[in-house]
């Protein structure tokens, strides 16, 4: 088999029976760039097939696909070389010495399905580095258990950074019932400056950890950045889309309900400590940036 066939047909033993789509709705399909990308370790496991490898559904039908469409393609001739290899893998993992003597008990078995369905699953789990890469990546495992460093807001504002501005904008100018109010002359009004400075720096934590998260996971793509930003959404949108007295009132419950989210379809969340409150509230603003919200107003819903 080529290996976008075989991707596709491992993957496939999750997402058919855990029914897990794409953004399109549409049944997951790797191309043969995404193989080769997957297969040298520069590209990560879409976080929903990471999620639904614990479905119960897969853990009742994955022993079984094996059994029926992986082992009989198997070199017969090979096999106890591929049980020894994974194995090995599996022992000079970081995985739990559960995990581990539980698939040395599996290895010793005569379950070969079995043995590698569950170290397929396990896989999963991981973040995709390849062997040979994992020297190169430039954010060592040891620092994702420290705070990500926060970037000194600039004084200016960066064009990339008003939609969200304006939008804060005309929070303000409702309260104030003008159209006047803009950043140039926000300092006028010290409590919405404060706000303001607030909301700045909130999104410049959310852009500190597209970068942190690009970096240590080698994705020029942002895949984590944007579960996350997708897990952001379905957690707030219902939020945001409840009737308000006004703007800020609709701002500050989906900033509020935003902290709330555990987010724990994208990796990063349990691979990282670097998904706090601030981050998750800059996210909100993102959100703006990339029209998936269009404004706190009336109007904008």
């Amino acid at each position: 088999m080529s290996d976008q066939e075989l991707i596709n047909l491992l993957f496939g033993f999750v997402t058919t029976p855990a029914e897990v789509f794409n953004r399109n709705g549409d049944p997951f399909y790797i191309d043969s760039g995404d193989a080769s990308r997957i297969k040298t370790g520069k590209m990560d496991v879409q976080c929903v097939i990471r999620e639904a490898r614990q479905d119960r559904r897969v853990l009742s039908t994955i022993e079984d696909s094996f059994a029926k469409m992986v082992l009989p393609k198997l070199n017969s001739s090979k096999i106890e070389q591929l049980q020894l290899e994974v194995l090995s893998l599996v022992r000079d993992s970081a995985c739990s010495s559960g995990m581990k003597r539980k698939m040395t008990d599996l290895a010793q078995s005569e379950s070969l399905a079995k043995f590698l369905a569950e170290a397929f699953l396990e896989s999963l789990a991981w973040v995709n580095s390849a062997p040979q890469d994992v020297s190169k990546r430039k954010t060592e495992p040891s620092r994702k258990d420290k705070p990500l460093p926060r970037p000194p807001v600039p004084s200016d504002i960066a064009p990339q950074e008003m939609p969200y501005v304006d939008a804060l904008m005309r929070v303000y100018g409702e309260i104030e019932g003008t159209c006047s109010i803009g950043p140039s002359n926000i300092d006028s009004y010290p409590n919405h400056q404060k706000h303001f400075k607030r909301q700045r720096t909130d999104y410049y934590a959310a852009e500190a950890l597209r970068r942190g998260l690009r970096d240590a996971y080698d994705e020029p793509d942002d895949d984590q950045f944007r579960a996350l930003e997708d897990e952001v959404y379905d957690g707030v949108i219902d939020t945001y889309e409840c009737e308000y007295g006004s703007g800020m009132d609709r701002l500050r419950h989906t900033l509020k309900q935003s902290v709330r989210i555990s987010a724990d379809k994208c990796f990063a969340t349990r691979d990282t400590s670097w998904i706090g409150n601030s981050e998750k509230k800059g996210m909100c603003h993102i959100l703006v940036n990339d029209e998936r919200i269009r404004g706190w107003l009336d109007d904008d819903v």
